[in-house]
Order: C-alpha cells, then sequence, then structure tokens
C-alpha cells in the first residue's frame, strides 16, 4: 500500500470514528430522554396506584454522567416506613450508547440500539441484608435493558437465589417493556418458591410458582387503563402448633381505569382448592368493585384516617377537632357519588355454597354552614345500602364432617346440625332469614331514603332495631 492510499485510508478510518463517536453521542441523548420519560410515567403510575401511608414512594435519577461512548446513572427508590424515616434503595447503571452497544453484541444482540443498560444494586445501604444472604461476590439481581431508537424499552432483571435466617428465596426473573408511542408499560415475572418462618411464632409460610403479570397504558392527559394479576400454584401457612392451611392455584387480578380525576376498579379474587390438614375444604371467590372513586380525595382521606389513627389514644371516643378532619377529607369523596360493591364472596364445595353479596351507594354532601359530626355527615352521604347472604347448611355439615372425621365427625355434625336448626328458627321468627331450598337459608337486607327492608318487608330503622333487641334478649 503507498503513501497515497494510506493517506486515504486513515482519513477513511477517522471520518468513520468521528461518524459512529457522532451516533453514538446522539444514542446517548436519546437514551437519557427514554430514561426520563420512563422514570416520569413510572412515578406517576405508583402515585396514581399508592394506597399506603404517607407519602408514595419515589424513583430519583440522584446523577446522569453522559459520555460519549457510555454513561454512569445513579438511580435511588426513596420510600417512608411507619415512623415517616425516609430510606433509599440506590442503583447503580453502567449505560453503553448505540448503535452497537459492545456489551449487547457480547450477548448476540445485533440489531442497532441507542443503548444498552446494566443495572446493579449499590452494594450497603438498604441492600445490606440481601447482600448478606447470597454468595460472596454475586449481586443481589442484575437488569439488563434494550433502549431502542423509538424509545421502546425491554428490560429483564435476573435475582439471585438468597437463603437467611428464617428465609428461603429460590430467586427469578422479571421481564418489562415499555412503548412511548402507545405509552404501555408490560410486565411479567415468575419465581419458583419463597419460604418465610416467623422466630417469635414459629409459624411458616411457603409460596410455590409466583407468576406476574401487570399492564398500564395511558391515554390522552391524565385517562389511564391498568391490570394487574398473580398466579400462585400453591400457599401453604403452617403453624407451630395447629393444622397446617394450604390454597391451591390461586389468582388474584386488579384491573383499574382512570378517566380524569374519577377512578373504576376491579378486584377478583379465586382459590381453586382450599385444604385444612391435606382435606379439600372446597373453593373461594371474590369479586369486590369500586366506582367513581376520586383518586387524590380518597388519598388523602386514607392518609387522614392514618394520622388521626396514630394520634388518636385507643377506647376514647374521636375528638370535635378529630372529626372535623375526617369530615373535610371525606366531602370530596363523596362529591363524586362512589359506589362499592362485593359483587361475591362466594365458598363452595360438593354439597353447596355459601355466598354474600353487598353494595353501598353514596351520595355528596353540603359541606357548608355550620359543621356536624361525622356520623352526621356519614348518615347524609348515605344513599342506599343493600345485602344479600345465602347459608347452605349441606355445605356447613360437610365442613364440619371433614374437619373432624370417624365417629367425631358424626356427633360433630350432629351437633351442628341441631344448633344450626335452633339459630335459624330464631332468626326465620323475627323475619331476618327465609328458606331459600336445598338446605339453604337466605337474607336481603336493603337500606334507602330512611327505611329498612328485610326479606320484602319494609320497616323504620326503629321497627328493625326492635326486632334486633328482641332477638337478642332472646323473646323468640
Amino acid at each position: 500500500m503507498n503513501h497515497r492510499q494510506l493517506k486515504i485510508s486513515g482519513g477513511l478510518l477517522a471520518v468513520l470514528v468521528v461518524a459512529y463517536g457522532g451516533a453514538s453521542w446522539y444514542a446517548g441523548r436519546v437514551a437519557q430522554q427514554s430514561i426520563e420519560a420512563w422514570v416520569t410515567q413510572a412515578n406517576q403510575h405508583i402515585v396514581d396506584q399508592w394506597g399506603g401511608k404517607g407519602a408514595a414512594p419515589a424513583l430519583q435519577i440522584k446523577s446522569y454522567d453522559r459520555g460519549l461512548f457510555s454513561s454512569e446513572i445513579e438511580y435511588a427508590l426513596v420510600y417512608h416506613d411507619e415512623e415517616g424515616g425516609i430510606h433509599e434503595l440506590g442503583v447503580h447503571d453502567d449505560l453503553q450508547h448505540g448503535p452497537w452497544p459492545l456489551a449487547a453484541i457480547r450477548e448476540g444482540i445485533w440489531q442497532p440500539l441507542a443503548a444498552y443498560s446494566r443495572l446493579t444494586p449499590v452494594s450497603g445501604g438498604e441492600w445490606k441484608p440481601w447482600d448478606a444472604a447470597i454468595p460472596q461476590g454475586q449481586s443481589p439481581w442484575v437488569a439488563r435493558t434494550r433502549i431502542s431508537f423509538t424509545g421502546d424499552v425491554s428490560s429483564e432483571a435476573n435475582f439471585a437465589p438468597a437463603k437467611a435466617e428464617g428465609m428461603d428465596f429460590s430467586g427469578g426473573t422479571v421481564q418489562v417493556h415499555y412503548e412511548p408511542k402507545a405509552r404501555q408499560t408490560t410486565l411479567s415475572g415468575h419465581f419458583d418458591r419463597f419460604i418465610l418462618q416467623d422466630s417469635v411464632s414459629g409459624a411458616t409460610l411457603k409460596l410455590n410458582g409466583l407468576n406476574l403479570q401487570a399492564r398500564n397504558r395511558g391515554e390522552g392527559d391524565s385517562d389511564q387503563q391498568a391490570h394487574q394479576q398473580l398466579d400462585l400454584d400453591q400457599l401453604d401457612f403452617i403453624p407451630q402448633d395447629g393444622l397446617p392451611l394450604a390454597l391451591q392455584h390461586q389468582s388474584l387480578a386488579v384491573d383499574t381505569a382512570r378517566t380524569g380525576g374519577l377512578m373504576d376498579s376491579e378486584l377478583v379474587y379465586k382459590a381453586q382448592q382450599l385444604q385444612l390438614a391435606a382435606r379439600d375444604l372446597g373453593e373461594l371467590q371474590m369479586t369486590a368493585t369500586a366506582q367513581n372513586v376520586v383518586a387524590q380525595a380518597f388519598q388523602a382521606l386514607m392518609q387522614t384516617v392514618a394520622q388521626v389513627d396514630a394520634k388518636h389514644t385507643p377506647g376514647s371516643d374521636l375528638s370535635a377537632a378529630e372529626q372535623q378532619r375526617l369530615r373535610d377529607s371525606l366531602l370530596p369523596v363523596l362529591a363524586a357519588s362512589p359506589r362499592l360493591a362485593l359483587r361475591t364472596l362466594r365458598w363452595s364445595n360438593p354439597k353447596g355454597v355459601t355466598e354474600i353479596k353487598a353494595q353501598a351507594d353514596f351520595r355528596p354532601v353540603d359541606g357548608a354552614g355550620t359543621p356536624s359530626d361525622l356520623g352526621d355527615t356519614l348518615q347524609k352521604g348515605i344513599h342506599a345500602l343493600s345485602m344479600n347472604l345465602v347459608v347452605s347448611k349441606p355445605m356447613l355439615l360437610q365442613l364440619v364432617r371433614q374437619g373432624q372425621g370417624g365417629a367425631n365427625g358424626d356427633v360433630a355434625t350432629a351437633l351442628v346440625s341441631m344448633m344450626f336448626d335452633q339459630y335459624v328458627g330464631r332468626l326465620e321468627r323475627v323475619g331476618l332469614v327465609k328458606q331459600s331450598g336445598q338446605g339453604s337459608v337466605q337474607m336481603d337486607l336493603g337500606y334507602a331514603d330512611g327505611q329498612v327492608t328485610v326479606n320484602g318487608v319494609q320497616m323504620t330503622p326503629a321497627q328493625f332495631g326492635e326486632r334486633l333487641g328482641a332477638l337478642q334478649a332472646g323473646l323468640f
């Protein structure tokens, strides 16, 4: 190669280096914009879903040192304990810029990327207990993330197995994908085993086959839709002295829709089999909903309740100031006419079904004028209440028979059957329950416009109270 060819080759190489450096700088800039947008959305989602005491946890970017080919980032998840103390979980990010990050190529990823990230916890601090539970030199977890030039973020976090006194964790994997154009975040995760043992009571809690699914999508400026689901193959609760309890094939799903300031949500829980000392006690199912809930007002009410409860003397009446604080926080919640419903709480076995349904409809209360007490505000805020209860005697006797077994089971079943008939007879004589066929009894209870309805019969609250009083006095 002559001198002229060397100069041309060197010039081309310099151009390529400069071009790649410019592309890498641009990729780093795109990555930073994507990361900042994702952190903002994540914090908004946490605030929207937060229902605990005090301020919601927040993800912060503590530092962002962006270089030409890589960046060093420090994050912190800031949260408060029950006493209000502030804690931080530190996270370090080794971010390599595209378009072809070396770490990504090493893992066989050849498509152009804005950046490739490797997140690890900052050792010590709040991570110290977890550090002590894993082999020395390992990280409790590592999250590898790909950031595309479109702003899409795909992340996979691998958690190391950990063992400590009273704890055994199998490790697992969580995957997250964020699409900025659709404003959608999806999550999935799996953990084989998690065991906790309480050193005081000696009880053991075992979780096996835990799967997580979540999806959050934003629409417009403030509308959001979210879905979270947890599936668990088996949960075992083993007391030191007592019968072991097991729940098999459980699922818990929560769907939330937020339109402006109003939020609707639905919770569905199912357990295909409930076992006590390996005896099948049937299936559980629950569905609950909340509609027309002002999210921020409800969160403010929960915080006020927690603050009043923390300072209130147990066993004493609420002071006028405490009632006023609670009333002031309650009025904005009632203003949207919320509805809370227990659609079903259902326990069934081959012999029958026991089920309860309930609903509460609220209405706005005028907060002007002389402040009334909290009880008066609650009474005015209730628009309607309803409850339906069905109890299956054959199901109840089957549970007793399985719980006792043998000759003891026959004796216990006969005793419970006699007691059931006695109490049902008393309730039926005052009109609180009615027979509904196949050995079941039913109660329909409602309240609206100052009237109580019991199994289709209307009465005043005072008349209803008289029936309850007569029942307690043993007059029937």
